[in-house]
């Protein structure tokens, strides 16, 4: 409702308002909540009406790709789990394959795959005031920033025969998965509920460049949509609400 009025009063009251808040030379540290599911610290300084900002996130999730079965003088398949991509169904077919020759016989291989994923997004940006009021302002930003995440990934295969299920020993892998980048054009409204804080909401369009890992059919923790953080050359919108301390 803060963020609504902010935008509302600022919108309507041009820039250089005789009784706008100076914030020439101010400093602001806070938390910032994005519509993509990651939380974000915040650093922002003023020079008269030109603000230059740092945001840093971080945020973990785990992913389970879809199930593949292989079993003897059968087709592999995924069906319980729609969607396994070629690549997994050839893995658990190499895996299969990999069996001792009498633990092939009438059985079939349940191979299931766990990701842990760690992602940490950087973002240098700058804010231009472009509408004040005593108690609201209005600004539109221009706002790089550069992902980086890391992968581990946890095999799970069971061997089915004859009723008995036994689990073949695998290990875990870990790796480092492309830097994705971007730039957001956000729609920033702050409201002061005092000389020292404030809230604020923005609204913006964001692009980003970067490989699209695999689509989940299950997430642990966290749902993330094509739609998140993984954009793969595309536009999107971009928003969030936020809380900063002056000094």
């Amino acid at each position: 409702m803060a963020v609504a009025l902010a935008l509302g009063i600022a919108a309507m009251i041009p820039a250089g308002y005789a009784h706008a808040r100076d914030m020439t030379g101010k400093a602001g540290f806070g938390a910032m909540a994005a519509v993509s599911g990651m939380p974000l610290a915040a650093v922002r300084y003023w020079r008269t009406n030109l603000a230059f900002e740092f945001l840093f996130g971080w945020t973990a999730f785990d992913r389970i790709l879809p199930t593949v079965q292989v079993g003897t003088g059968t087709t592999p398949s995924s069906a319980l789990g729609q969607g396994a991509t070629p690549e997994r169904i050839t893995m658990c077919s190499t895996q299969f394959a990999a069996l001792p020759a009498a633990s092939q016989s009438e059985a079939k291989l349940t191979c299931d795959w766990r990701q842990e994923l760690s992602v940490r997004r950087f973002a240098l940006g700058a804010l231009l005031r472009i509408a004040d009021a005593p108690r609201a302002s209005l600004a539109v930003g221009l706002r790089p920033w550069l992902q980086l995440s890391n992968r581990v990934e946890t095999p799970t295969y069971v061997a089915t025969k004859a009723g008995v299920k036994t689990t073949v020993p695998t290990a875990a892998t870990p790796d480092s998965l492309a830097a994705r980048w971007g730039v957001e054009v956000p729609m920033v409204a702050e409201f002061f509920l005092n000389d020292h804080a404030s809230i604020s909401g923005q609204l913006g369009l964001g692009f980003g460049w970067g490989a699209t890992p695999e689509l989940s059919t299950q997430a642990i923790t966290q749902t993330m949509g094509d739609d998140d953080l993984w954009l793969a050359l595309q536009g999107n919108w971009s928003g969030g609400v936020g809380l900063l301390f002056y000094f």
